[in-house]
């Protein structure tokens, strides 16, 4: 009835420190005159976060002028240590005809031990280790006027999140394929149509996978979720280029277990919580186009109007 209940202060205090490192080593060599060439990378990362914050809400209410106070140290160390190996072969068979391949494997492993003392006991919880690798090969072939790509990638994924405090691990192991295809048609000097074709995957980061609770304030929380799925995404695309300059493009892309943010109330506390969480899919309309002009020899401006229409089909594909 527009009367004032209560009242909350909150005051949070953070300080960060950061440490990171990372080496590499490549190679990249040409074997002979027709072009083949082999590469090779290496790549070594460890980044450490270690951060301290004290969050202390104090509640004031109308019929009881008392203060209540509520307070939370929070000290999470957070531990990235990332591991790859790449390795690529370009193997030409004529002029116009070309065969590129390869395989990397890559390890990441994240420690995260976050303690909130006197409100959760001084509990530790969480590390995850995930491990990924894939083998690709795309096949390139010039006939005329037209420029044709073909492109395989097969990945394997195992991932292991495992809670120390509750001693449960979370597994995934999965193999999946993704198809590229690629077309360019010159019809003249002056005109050119292309289209293509490419199925990707996008994968929750670690820190929406990491269960733990962070404290925005009293009555807002948001937590992880172990439990995600990686995005699954088919995209196609056609386009119109004028005179190799100007370029009009019309796609059309559809995501499945698309990644949304999601909340719940408890009705008792007034406690609101929020993470991310699978839906079904999501529906991607877009029309581009490119107009570049130059005025002036040493000024070139480049004008892009796009159209976008998403629709979001929100039905719960998991039950996470």
């Amino acid at each position: 009835n527009g009367k004032l209940d209560s009242t909350l202060y909150a005051g949070t205090y953070v300080r960060n420190k950061f440490s990171n490192v990372s080496f590499n080593l490549n190679y990249k060599g040409q074997l002979d005159t027709l072009g083949t060439e082999i590469g090779f990378d290496a790549d070594w990362a460890r980044f450490k976060d270690n951060n301290y914050m004290t969050l202390n809400d104090s509640m004031y209410y109308v019929v009881n002028p008392i203060k209540n106070t509520h307070a939370i140290l929070n000290r999470p160390i957070n531990e990235v240590t990332i591991r790859s190996v790449k390795a690529d072969l370009v193997l030409p068979f004529n002029k116009t005809t070309k065969l590129e391949t390869g395989f990397k494997y890559s390890s990441v492993k994240t420690d995260n031990n976050l303690r909130y003392d006197s409100l959760l006991n001084g509990k530790y919880v969480n590390a995850i280790t995930q491990s990924n690798q894939f083998i690709y090969a795309i096949f390139k072939k010039t006939i005329h006027n037209t420029d044709l790509q073909l492109g395989l990638r097969a990945e394997q994924t195992k991932s292991d999140g495992y809670s120390v405090t509750l001693q449960s691990h979370v597994k995934r192991s999965y193999l999946d394929f993704f198809p590229s295809f690629s077309l360019d048609q010159k019809i003249n000097e002056s005109h050119k149509i292309g289209v293509n074709y490419s199925k990707r995957i996008s994968r929750p980061n670690y820190g929406d996978l990491n269960p733990f609770v962070f404290y925005i304030d009293k009555y807002n929380y948001f937590k992880g979720n172990p439990y995600m799925l990686p995005e699954y995404t088919h995209k196609g695309e056609i386009s119109y280029t004028f005179k190799q300059k100007y370029v009009f493009a019309l796609s059309y892309s559809q995501t499945k277990n698309i990644v949304l943010e999601y909340m719940v109330q408890n009705d008792t506390t007034k406690v609101t919580t929020y993470y991310d969480r699978n839906f079904e899919r999501a529906y991607v309309y877009n029309a581009t186009l490119t107009i570049p002009i130059d005025p002036f020899k040493w000024w070139n401006i480049t004008n892009n109007i796009n159209g976008n229409y998403n629709y979001f089909d929100v039905k719960d594909s998991t039950v996470n």
